[in-house]
């Protein structure tokens, strides 16, 4: 019973959670946090004290829905282990001095493995969280189309800009503050089908 209740708490937390505690960001991981001082982030006249901690209050609006998923016994996950050696390792192809950066790319993550995140994606969505009885309450989930190669190609491009550019959530990167706005991101994709596709990315 106990490991039935974690298993269907965690799998809500994919859908419950926020973005950037997706993505990383509330650790530093992409923000970069954890490498500036703290001392100048604080208000001046906490910086010879501890700051005061003031307690939010507590309030319905938007409360986020409860999405409750089905339970399935007897399958347990064995995972497949691959024998590695010095024979099987490394890129065996020559790479020429030409080539782009995402032919590069490429020769790592390769278009099958693209087509099936694709496919893993949307098999989810259509085996899993379409069948539950609240998913549209879900913003995210109720403007939901398939995926196809190109957009997982733009969406993977986004998480590796992310790392370069470094902003403190997700929806800075697509904010039209003067000060923070970065016109890549929205050129690329909106910021709901990013989260959109950030909540249902699936590899197996």
């Amino acid at each position: 019973a106990d490991q039935e209740n974690y298993d269907v708490e965690k799998t809500m937390h994919i859908f419950e959670a926020e973005d950037d505690e997706m993505l990383g960001l509330d650790l530093g991981l992409v923000t970069g946090q954890e490498d500036r001082p703290n001392t100048t982030d604080r208000p001046l006249n906490n910086i010879r004290g501890r700051p005061k901690r003031v307690a939010k209050k507590k309030s319905n609006k938007g409360k986020k829905s409860v999405i409750t998923f089905p339970w399935k016994s007897n399958q347990r996950f064995v995972p497949t282990i691959f024998n590695f050696d010095h024979t099987t390792s490394g890129i065996d192809e020559d790479i020429p001095r030409e080539s782009s950066f995402l032919e590069m790319f490429l020769q790592l993550f390769t278009m099958e493995l693209i087509s099936h995140i694709v496919s893993e994606t949307n098999s989810y969505f259509t085996d899993v969280v379409a069948k539950l009885p609240n998913y549209a309450s879900v913003d995210e989930l109720s403007t939901w189309k398939p995926v196809d190669q190109d957009e997982i190609l733009f969406f993977l491009a986004l998480c590796l800009l992310m790392s370069q550019v470094r902003k403190n959530k997700i929806n800075d990167y697509w904010s039209t503050d003067s000060l923070l706005e970065t016109k890549i991101f929205g050129q690329v994709m909106s910021r709901n089908r990013f989260k959109n596709i950030l909540k249902t990315l699936h590899f197996n």
